[in-house]
């Protein structure tokens, strides 16, 4: 929900500042105006976020430290050893879903609205005559007491009403017929039904409709200047317009363009007038040019230096003493990391937030030697759910940038059909305890693990570095649960050991196997099943130069 109101924040913004360049350029041509009023209906269409992301993706090498932004958690994972997976509170809201069924019923109204509508002008095109006329696309009479429109995008066509010829003296007929050329040359229904597309999606903000009259207006201002620059008597054309008006009905539908559409007295005073607009200076093309750079290359920067600062200040990087037994992690209070005795694939896990199977390649010794690493970073304090997420997000992506820069690693990742196990609620429903309260978190040993706050897709996860499986959540449950479950390692014989043997587990000493452990202690059960399985392959890495 966050993400949808700040791009519909930005989107505002940036229309109103659409809204100020039109207003400097309004004795400029309208022709400008209008594309710089799609330019605004499109924004909505393309979040800031999805250029941020762009950027986010430039490999930008980066010397030295960058100073990130704060980090309001901690919490992390490594495998082998005790296993801390950190969830996203949830909090339990019918808003979101109320809000989502208003829109979802405002967008069905709207998309019925404009199939009838073009239905209406298909069925008058359909049963419409060839004019017989010569003209830039096929001119057809209609029957209907409709104006005069452009019909189509693909094959455009002209549909006229009958006696229009009787109505419109020579000259008139002459202009009006000028302007609907100007629509097909500018191809005005197609961009119009883009803007159409977006008044479906975004229909509750009064901005898109703001700036669907605002085309509409500069679209036929347009036209009207196109007419007079073709040295056309505006006497002649803004009487044919009245006439149009005064015997015929508007299209109902705004991506077929018409010649009535926008402020009928103002066009009329601004024809009678002689109104054009201004060819654009150098200097404004050269804005122009500058503020949409701005508008597209601004976000992909912003992108590009949020990746810098994604960026450990690294204090050492060195092998670790070969006698040294264990993995240490610890994370100082006041900022910054220590990891001794981690192996590469363990790093590589943490940074691609994958399990041992899921990264594959490199030469042996990236399972042998380990490496310690000190780093230097923000000092941390606790938050909620969504922001130990965002921690871990921005913990993983410095860490790819440490192991690119220092490592050379450069890992491609594939998607793969493969073997999954999927989670679900047994038939006679689960043994979990919903609680918000206690530990955020599993904490696991061999043969145990406990949870007092937690979500299945966690524990998914964890179970999926139990397995060496991927382990997918559809258990439907929504909420944070405690439970505890015991189970014997050895007495797993892989990750359905229990179906394999027909329901009969091999139980060895101390508890049961873990997928009986599952259903019998927590009232799920694993079944198999085929998915995508994201891959990451190491296709080049060297060992650090020590410091």
């Amino acid at each position: 929900m966050a993400e949808v109101v700040s791009h519909l924040w930005q989107s505002t913004v940036f229309a109103v500042a659409v809204a100020v360049v039109c207003r400097l350029l309004r004795d400029n041509a309208a022709r400008t105006r209008y594309w710089l009023w799609l330019a605004a209906s499109v924004k909505f269409l393309v979040p800031f976020s999805l250029l941020v992301a762009v950027g986010d993706r430039v490999d930008f090498p980066v010397r030295g430290a960058v100073t990130g932004a704060t980090v309001q958690a901690i919490t992390a994972t490594f495998s082998p050893g005790p296993e801390v997976v950190a969830p996203v509170t949830v909090e339990e809201s019918q808003w979101p879903l109320a809000l989502a069924i208003v829109w979802g019923i405002g967008v069905v109204v709207l998309t019925v609205r404009l199939i009838v509508a073009w239905l209406r002008l298909r069925t008058m095109a359909v049963g419409s005559t060839p004019a017989g006329f010569d003209f830039a696309v096929p001119v057809r009479v209609t029957d209907r007491m409709a104006e005069p429109g452009v019909f189509g995008i693909v094959r455009p066509l002209l549909l006229v009403p009958e006696g229009l010829t009787r109505v419109l003296p020579g000259e008139q007929l002459r202009a009006v017929l000028a302007h609907e050329l100007c629509h097909v040359r500018c191809w005005d229904n197609l961009t119009y039904a883009v803007h159409m597309a977006v008044a479906t999606v975004f229909w509750f903000h009064p901005a898109v409709w703001w700036i669907g009259l605002r085309l509409l207006e500069e679209r036929e201002r347009a036209c009207d200047e196109a007419v007079m620059g073709e040295g056309l008597d505006p006497r002649e054309y803004a009487a044919g317009i009245a006439a149009v008006c005064r015997y015929y009905l508007r299209s109902p539908l705004g991506c077929a363009a018409g010649v009535t559409g926008s402020n009928l007295k103002r066009r009329i005073r601004e024809i009678m007038a002689g109104r054009m607009g201004v060819r654009l200076s150098r200097g404004r093309k050269l804005g122009l040019v500058v503020l949409g750079l701005m508008a597209v290359v601004g976000p992909v920067g912003v992108g590009m230096l949020r990746g810098q600062a994604e960026t450990f200040e690294v204090v050492s990087v060195k092998r670790s003493d070969p006698g040294a037994r264990g993995l240490v992690i610890q994370f100082r209070t006041g900022g910054g990391q220590r990891v001794v005795n981690a192996r590469l694939r363990q790093l590589i896990m943490q940074a691609y937030d994958a399990e041992k199977f899921q990264v594959v390649g490199g030469p042996s010794w990236v399972d042998t030697e380990g490496f310690d690493i000190e780093v230097k970073g923000e000092e941390l304090v606790a938050g909620d759910g969504a922001a130990m997420e965002r921690w871990l997000k921005l913990m993983r992506a410095r860490m790819r940038s440490l192991l690119a820069e220092r490592f050379r690693l450069v890992v491609r990742e594939e998607r793969k059909e493969a073997a999954v196990l999927v989670l679900r609620v047994e038939k006679n429903g689960h043994k979990l305890k919903a609680s918000t309260e206690g530990f955020d978190g599993i904490s696991g040993m061999p043969g145990q693990i406990v949870a007092e706050k937690v979500e299945m897709k966690n524990l998914a996860a964890y179970l999926s570095g139990q397995l060496g499986r991927r382990v997918v959540d559809q258990t439907g449950l929504s909420g944070t649960y405690a439970f505890r479950m015991r189970w014997t390692p050895e007495g797993n014989g892989g990750p359905l050991a229990d179906e394999k043997a027909g329901g009969a587990a091999p139980v060895a000493e101390g508890g049961p196997a873990l997928n009986t452990a599952i259903q019998g202690q927590l009232g799920l059960r694993l079944e198999s099943s085929e998915g995508v399985v994201p891959v990451y392959v190491i296709e080049r890495v060297e060992r650090p130069e020590g410091n």
